[in-house]
């Protein structure tokens, strides 16, 4: 729980750092305006684009030999879910997005477990993913 907690903090310090070292945001007229990005575009103002997207991944897996052991070899289903979020914040110039992804794996015996070794099942686990991806164009033919 506490390493999760500080995985969380460094990926928001991160997000917050490159939030304002790209562009810092201004609200005028309804619309969000990067206002260092103004010199880049030829138009008078940047507005900008925010979308939530939701996402889903679920897939199935079959290993014949799953522990890779020559003398025993025992098959096991494994069944990954993994629903997630992405938010994005895109401009004519930058954009910035992130993602996250709770990864819950399952493993079943198709085999019989011999006596003394353990299921499958109890390699059953949550993870987490983060993602972060930006980009900026500071000229047309520039993007880092």
């Amino acid at each position: 729980m506490k390493m999760e907690n500080r995985l969380l903090g460094i990926v928001m310090g991160i997000v917050i750092f490159v939030t304002l070292i790209v562009p810092s945001m201004a609200f005028a007229q309804g619309k969000i305006l990067l206002g260092p990005l103004k010199y880049a575009d030829t138009s008078d103002e940047i507005g900008g684009k925010f979308n939530i997207k939701p996402t889903a991944n679920v897939s199935a897996r079959y290993d014949s030999n799953y522990f890779k052991d020559n003398n025993n070899e025992r098959a096991v289903a494994t069944y990954a879910i993994r629903p997630g979020i992405r938010l994005g914040y895109q401009t004519a110039k930058a954009s910035i997005d992130l993602g996250y992804s709770l990864d819950i794996y399952f493993y079943d015996d198709i085999d019989d477990v011999p006596a003394g070794q353990p299921a499958a099942s109890e390699d059953d686990y949550v993870g987490h993913t983060f993602e972060l991806l930006t980009r900026y164009s500071p000229t047309n033919k520039i993007t880092l």
